[in-house]
């Protein structure tokens, strides 16, 4: 039953690409009817001033965003309960050129594969969509000018390269001295999805001294990079008082995690 339940696990995969492809070309065809109205935080008093209006896209399709959740899951789960043990792999046979044991091993590394993947591109991906997006609801002003909220990207690439001589030259050297042995591969990849966990933790708490900061009036003006900037900037989102190099925090620790797994 083992083989069978990894063959279905192999098989939801296609299915799962071909569902989201779909539900994101259909997501994008469709036209934008939403329409959010708020009005300006800064305006004086609120219930006078005149409500903006905010397009945003229809949010996709439930159902086919629920089908290619289910065969995600399925997939993950299929392929890591039957491969844990793969005593059910046999020797063909027919000659070939790799034995059950060779194939026992091959996929004997698709649970760790898969969790490891899944846990760590959890907190990983929000380097790229909540952190940018984090930031751009911050104090982005240097001088005259605002950063957008990408920049922020910098510190990731910057923590690899200041810390990777680091570790490899003093840190795991230090560690096998304290242990009598090597650093284990499965004690890196563990210390990296700490560090990874550690960076969302980290943006959790600037985001709620953000949401408590209050907003940049006056000259301030609008953030450049946030939902609703308009191209005369009359209209935008304001940012908070909070400085956004703060997000260099979070940064730092997605890319130690990245180093270490």
């Amino acid at each position: 039953w083992k083989a069978a339940m990894s063959l279905a696990g192999f098989l939801c995969l296609p299915l799962f690409y071909i569902v989201t492809l779909a539900d994101t070309l259909l997501s994008a065809s469709a036209e934008k009817s939403n329409t959010e109205v708020f009005t300006d935080p800064c305006a004086a008093p609120l219930t006078e001033a005149p409500p903006r209006m905010l397009h945003c896209g229809g949010g996709g399709h439930g159902v086919l965003s629920d089908i290619a959740l289910a065969l995600g899951s399925m997939a993950c789960i299929f392929l890591v309960v039957a491969n844990v043990n793969c005593t059910w792999v046999q020797e063909l046979k027919q000659e070939v050129s790799f034995g059950a044991k060779d194939a026992r091993q091959t996929f004997a590394a698709i649970p760790m594969i898969i969790v490891v993947n899944i846990a760590f591109n959890l907190c990983y991906n929000s380097m790229n969509n909540a952190f940018p997006s984090q930031a751009c609801q911050m104090d982005l002003r240097l001088g005259t000018t605002q950063l957008n909220g990408a920049f922020f990207n910098i510190a990731d690439a910057m923590a690899i390269v200041i810390f990777t001589p680091i570790f490899e030259s003093c840190l795991y050297p230090l560690i096998a001295r304290v242990q009598g042995s090597p650093v284990r591969l499965g004690q890196k990849i563990i210390a990296g999805l700490v560090m990874a966990a550690i960076s969302n933790v980290a943006a959790a708490i600037l985001e709620s001294m953000r949401k408590d900061a209050p907003y940049l009036c006056g000259d301030a003006g609008f953030s450049q990079c946030a939902p609703g900037y308009s191209d005369d900037g009359a209209e935008g989102t304001r940012m908070k008082d909070i400085s956004a190099f703060w997000m260099f925090i979070p940064f730092v620790f997605v890319g130690i995690a990245e180093i270490l797994v």
